[in-house]
């Protein structure tokens, strides 16, 4: 909740112009934004964080589970109102080999009493003096799946090249895994030629043997994303007021910089 507030308030300036230096004065009004002494404000406190190496999808390739547990304590003069937490991967990157860390799945988990706001009903209720649990799960698997919504694709026998009608082929999926149907099992992605043709070999990548195939609409391409990958709290929103809108919402971000995990490595 906020409290008493100040603002600064320029009213006059004198400065000096021109070669003698002469005085000039000016008489505006130049209002600065309130700032806010907060009475109630929440106090978030890290607890479980953890990293774990998992099967992923197929032997031999690694995939990353995490959990990441805090908890919000509101005062004992206001009740909080916590919107879900945004979280972020904490991945390295390489200029050979792109993004690391896949897309992740998430699942929000708030221990204590189910309570919600009656007016901002995805908001969590902390009731004064109370305290909840957060618990963040969340997987980033060993592939991402990029399916070509929207659009058209066919096979040409020996070559191995796809053209595709309405298709957003990229450089990154070079590597990746073909699938479509007419296809049996999957085909790696060997080539980027443009937007609407890539070459396919067979996963040994010595030829393309799957013959020709005509058009089908759910290809896909699955692209490894190896490397280390975490996952960290990125901010949280809260208010004190079951109001959408009054007093605004505060999007804190401060306080967070140790609520992450450790990093595991994803294994394609």
């Amino acid at each position: 909740m906020a409290g008493e507030s100040v603002h600064a308030v320029v009213s006059s300036i004198t400065a000096t112009t021109g070669t003698s230096f002469t005085n000039a004065s000016i008489t505006p009004t130049v209002t600065g934004k309130e700032q806010y002494f907060f009475q109630y404000a929440p106090v978030f406190a890290l607890g479980t964080a953890t990293a774990k190496q998992v099967v992923g999808s197929a032997d031999g390739k690694k995939a990353g589970d995490y959990l990441l547990s805090f908890t919000v304590t509101a005062p004992a003069g206001s009740d909080i109102y916590v919107d879900t937490p945004n979280f972020s991967i904490v991945k390295y990157t390489s200029a050979t080999t792109g993004a690391k860390g896949g897309t992740p799945a998430i699942g929000v988990e708030v221990s204590g009493v189910a309570s919600k706001g009656s007016v901002i009903t995805t908001y969590d209720k902390i009731p004064a003096g109370g305290t909840r649990t957060f618990d963040i799960a969340t997987y980033v698997p060993d592939l991402v799946s990029t399916i070509q919504a929207a659009c058209t694709t066919s096979v040409a026998a020996i070559t191995g090249v796809v053209t595709g009608v309405g298709t957003t082929f990229t450089t990154a999926m070079v590597g990746g895994t073909y699938t479509m149907t007419g296809l049996t099992g999957g085909y790696v992605v060997s080539a980027f030629i443009d937007t609407t043709h890539i070459v396919i070999r067979d996963l040994d990548g010595a030829a393309y043997t799957g013959g020709a195939v005509t058009t089908a609409t759910d290809a896909a391409i699955a692209v490894s994303t190896g490397g280390f990958a975490g996952i960290r709290i990125s901010d949280i929103k809260w208010t004190t007021t079951d109001h959408a809108t009054i007093p605004t919402h505060i999007l804190q971000t401060w306080g967070l910089t140790n609520f992450k995990t450790g990093l595991v490595n994803i294994v394609p």
